[in-house]
């Protein structure tokens, strides 16, 4: 926690145990200073995708018109002093026609993509090698087809339709590219979906780079990347100190804020009640790691997949406070007034005053968060945090059904009474943890989380890759309560 600004205002959505009892609620009428997500998993929680859109290409300027063959066109007049007219009119008429007609096939076979010698980087026929990728391709169509037909991550795979976008040459902004994409619609032999495939996969790089910084923890190369990198570290886990672990998750986690331009979180080592792992406090930009998680000599693919959750939803939200700050900036307020209002970091806040432009998407989503953390909906979302958490330290404090069941003192009337009170308070602290979860920027949280943790779980990207691709290009190397 950090300074006696968090002593006196702090929200919760706790899932592990009480708040200390030293600590006031939040006033309803105040902005939070902290937020601590004790999650555990939402039932039928699904990710949240995003598509890749290719921009528009640029049109040519009306007063620059290309010509396709180079060819110029000749000026009138007559050929040679002394020559007769009509023999000069009919060789015109000749020359004119044999050069429409050479424009004409040019034309035709730019369209098909088959070009005449010498036209640089630009394809005249589909190679061997380059068959070979298409059938690639398309058995990665068919395997992206079946996995979201399954419901799984199709992240995992992406990386390696990415590599076939760039050997196969069609990637927009790379020379020549668009006519081999026109080459390979007229004789690539492909289905519909793989060529609608192909397209949407072939976004120039820097499009994508882009495209990836405004989706920012949503991309899906981003959440397969860390997945991936998450799923390395389980594996080295048992040897590692309890610092050097946390050091690990940081990097991790600071990698893919980097990518997207958010500043780097702190990790810190706190004590914390029950199965949580972590939560994220946007007074001092830190991520709090359970010292428990941290300690454990060894975790279980799945505790270790909930770890993943844990991290990658708290960086979200370390995401959507860049998101308000960025946008009160380009609001024109100062660093110093967005640091005042939101009690964000100052260094954040300076680096947010300095950021790019906002997309359309992103000045949206930053809109709905700040309405909810500190606009028109901070007062019920205050309420919604202080109730749960209250409820919350009732049950924890208070007995359980199968205790209450036991108990060797009370009659069957006073068991049954007694039980029926818990059950009550169980369901209307089940209620106030929906309201929670369904607060937006926890609704957007949980589904980046969540589709991590699915990528941790899915299968190797090099098994999923079709036997005759060598190398598939990808990122570096139960159902408990939790933060």
């Amino acid at each position: 926690m950090s300074g006696s600004a968090s002593e006196s205002w702090r929200t919760t959505a706790s899932r592990s145990g009480p708040i200390d009892n030293d600590r006031a609620p939040v006033p309803e009428t105040s902005p939070p200073v902290e937020t601590t997500l004790m999650q555990r998993r939402p039932a039928g929680h699904t990710s949240v995708s995003s598509g890749i859109v290719a921009p528009g290409l640029p049109l040519p300027s009306a007063s620059h018109t290309a010509v396709p063959s180079g060819i110029v066109a000749r000026g009138g007049g007559a050929h040679a002093a002394g020559m007769r007219r009509g023999d000069a009119q009919q060789r015109r008429a000749g020359e004119d026609a044999a050069e429409f007609d050479e424009l004409l096939d040019l034309i035709e076979r730019t369209r098909l993509g088959d070009q005449s010698p010498g036209r640089g980087h630009e394809a005249t026929e589909l190679s061997e090698q380059d068959r070979e990728w298409l059938e690639e391709l398309d058995e990665y169509r068919s395997a992206r087809d079946e996995l979201e037909e399954l419901e799984q991550p199709v992240a995992s795979i992406e990386p390696a339709i990415h590599e076939l976008i760039d050997r196969l040459g069609v990637r927009a902004g790379t020379p020549g590219a668009e006519t081999k994409r026109r080459l390979i619609e007229a004789r690539g032999n492909l289905p519909p979906e793989t060529l609608a495939m192909l397209r949407h996969f072939a976004s120039s790089s820097a499009a994508q780079d882009a495209q990836r910084r405004q989706r920012g923890l949503k991309d899906p190369r981003a959440t397969a990347q860390f997945a991936n990198e998450m799923r390395g570290l389980h594996g080295s886990w048992p040897a590692m100190p309890p610092a050097e672990r946390a050091d690990a998750i940081g990097r991790r986690i600071n990698a893919r804020l980097r990518d997207i331009g958010v500043p780097e979180l702190k990790i810190k080592a706190v004590a914390m009640a029950g199965s949580a792992n972590g939560q994220f406090n946007y007074l001092d930009w830190s991520i709090q790691i359970n010292v428990g998680t941290l300690h454990a000599p060894r975790l279980a693919v799945h505790e270790f997949g909930s770890l993943t959750q844990t991290a990658y939803h708290e960086a979200r939200h370390a995401e959507q406070w860049y998101l308000i700050a960025r946008a009160l900036a380009e609001r024109g307020s100062s660093p110093a007034a967005i640091a005042k209002k939101t009690r964000i970091p100052s260094a954040v806040c300076e680096a947010a005053a300095i950021a790019p432009p906002l997309s359309r998407a992103q000045m949206d989503a930053a809109t709905v968060f700040y309405e909810s953390v500190y606009g028109e909906r901070m007062k019920y979302r205050n309420h919604v945090l202080n109730e749960h958490a209250r409820l919350e330290q009732r049950l924890a404090a208070g007995p359980t059904v199968a205790a209450i069941e036991a108990a060797p003192n009370l009659s069957a009337a006073e068991k049954w009474q007694h039980a029926q009170a818990v059950r009550q308070l169980q369901g209307l602290e089940h209620q106030y943890y929906q309201a929670y979860k369904d607060l937006p920027e926890e609704h957007d949280a949980w589904a980046v989380g969540d589709a991590a943790e699915k990528a941790f779980h899915a299968p190797d990207p090099q098994a999923a890759a079709p036997a005759s691709f060598s190398r598939a290009p990808g990122p570096s190397s139960g159902d408990p309560r939790r933060h």
